[in-house]
């Protein structure tokens, strides 16, 4: 190299050194952004953090420009017509050129180029617009990369950690053939997803299914024909796989229901094989039955649970009933069985007693007896029927009355002489009936009133008031009777004939009459 281009030479390598640290940077930050959003896009679909590799991958293309190539960069850049270039190439010239160029041309023309490019500042002419664009692209990418979790923050929770508690129900098992089933998963977890696929295979075939989750949960119904395995995947996790086996189910050959009912009904057992029971309520139920399998327990769940005892395929117990409702009667072999039975309680009501006759207050006959009329019924048997009263004290005596029957009419003649009973007195009283439970009903309460003298004519001069205002009224009527008759009869003797009209007024003055 000639001592003459160390000036051009120095200024190119400084701009050459700076332009290829500048486009390194430019190339990096390229880089940088483009494994950015690699690894963006990868976490967004669920795949793995790798990707974000295809990031280096400009790096391996990335090739830094030689001397020469900066020399004409710079030359271009300075518009020095290719005055730089020819420089750096004539001062490699060696003295004993075969063009025959002498040593006083070659340093002549590298001198006048120093001459004139010896202020120039190569720093000046280092391009940063592919920085620029670079740093800008980064930018961008990371802002990219942060939509992620600001609008999915639980799936890019789940992309970073790959974790999602999950519950499969039912997990391996024995299940009745024919039986239907929920097969499930619940999941939970920042992030959800919105479906998972279910895998499941019998002795035949292999089957799939896309479950969408709804709050967590996502299931599917079968019918259970053969065993099988299964399993459910998501987001690249699969489950353990489950076992289903199935079994032939129990049920039950033989069901007698003994009623005993309760003793005051005095009602005899009875035994039924009907599912629906209707019976008094506190009637005790004796359970007796047998099943298709061995049984390992039995037991009726009804307000309480019964256990039965159970012995080889046959079962025995004893439940009583308070209530209606449906009992379900479980019995467990080598698989289980339920069996509803409805039942309905019936109360034992209270009994019902009227007094029908007389059936309101009445002044105390002349003869000092009275005839009552009494009607009672219950829902199952009556036992007791007695009249109450209240006069000075208080009294009762007992009427007879079909026992165990379930209605009867009773009617008794009172004798009230014996109550000493004066004008102006009061005799109240009612009848109550008990049926076999003991419970107890009341009819409405009657009077008996003995009057006074002053009220027996204040009675009498009301009815005799009564009276003089019918007969004035019939009076008024039979006077308008006899006028219209007159009308009619001056007029017939006029026109020697009746209308219809007339005709039909004689006929009703006439049936007033």
């Amino acid at each position: 190299m000639k001592p003459e281009s160390e000036v051009i030479n120095r200024k190119i390598k400084v701009y050459s050194r700076n332009q290829s640290f500048v486009d390194f940077l430019a190339f990096l930050f390229f880089s940088i952004g483009v494994a950015i959003i690699a690894t963006a896009i990868a976490l967004f679909l669920l795949k793995s953090p790798a990707y974000a590799l295809l990031g280096i991958l400009p790096l391996l293309f990335y090739r830094p420009k030689t001397f020469s190539e900066r020399a004409k960069e710079l030359d271009y850049k300075i518009q020095a017509n290719g005055e730089l270039v020819s420089s750096i190439q004539i001062a490699r010239i060696p003295e004993d050129n075969r063009e025959g160029y002498s040593k006083e041309l070659i340093s002549a023309f590298l001198k006048s180029t120093e001459e004139k490019f010896r202020n120039i500042d190569p720093a000046k002419f280092v391009s940063k617009e592919h920085l620029k664009h670079s740093a800008s692209f980064l930018i961008v990418a990371l802002l990219i990369s942060l939509l992620f979790p600001a609008f999915f923050p639980g799936r890019f929770w789940f992309a970073l950690h790959r974790d999602i508690g999950y519950i499969v129900k039912p997990e391996s098992g024995r299940f009745n053939r024919g039986e239907r089933i929920d097969i499930g998963i619940e999941l939970f977890g920042p992030y959800i997803p919105g479906n998972v696929k279910l895998v499941y295979d019998t002795e035949n075939n292999t089957k799939t299914a896309m479950l969408s989750v709804m709050n967590g949960y996502a299931t599917k119904n079968l019918e259970l024909r053969q065993s099988m395995n299964f399993y459910f995947e998501f987001c690249n996790i699969r489950t353990k796989t489950y076992r289903i086996t199935i079994i032939e189910p129990v049920f039950i050959e033989e069901l007698f229901f003994t009623l005993h009912y309760p003793g005051y009904l005095h009602l005899n057992s009875e035994t039924k094989t009907e599912r629906q029971l209707i019976v008094p309520a506190g009637t005790e139920v004796e359970v007796q039955g047998s099943a298709s399998q061995i049984l390992k327990e039995a037991f009726l769940v009804f307000n309480d649970t019964a256990y039965f005892d159970c012995d080889n395929k046959r079962f025995s117990g004893r439940f009583r009933i308070n209530a209606s409702g449906i009992a379900y009667l479980y019995v467990s072999g080598e698989s289980s069985h339920k069996e509803p039975i409805t039942i309905y309680a019936v109360p034992d009501l209270a009994p019902l007693v009227e007094i029908f006759y007389p059936g309101y207050n009445v002044n105390l006959p002349p003869d000092m007896k009275m005839t009552l009329g009494i009607k009672c019924s219950d829902d199952y048997a009556l036992s007791k029927l007695e009249l109450k009263y209240e006069f000075q004290k208080t009294g009762s005596f007992t009427l007879n009355l079909k026992k165990g029957s379930a209605e009867d009419t009773v009617f008794y003649e009172w004798n009230l002489n014996n109550l000493r009973i004066l004008p102006g007195d009061r005799i109240t009283y009612y009848a109550e009936v008990q049926d076999n439970a003991g419970q107890k009903s009341r009819s409405k309460t009657y009077y008996i009133i003995f009057p006074t003298m002053e009220q027996i004519y204040e009675e009498v001069a009301g009815k005799e008031s009564m009276v003089q205002s019918d007969l004035k009224e019939l009076e008024k009527i039979h006077e308008q009777g006899m006028n219209e008759i007159s009308r009619i009869e001056e007029k017939l003797k006029r026109e020697r004939q009746l209308s219809w009209l007339d005709s039909e007024k004689l006929k009703e003055a006439i049936s007033k009459e």
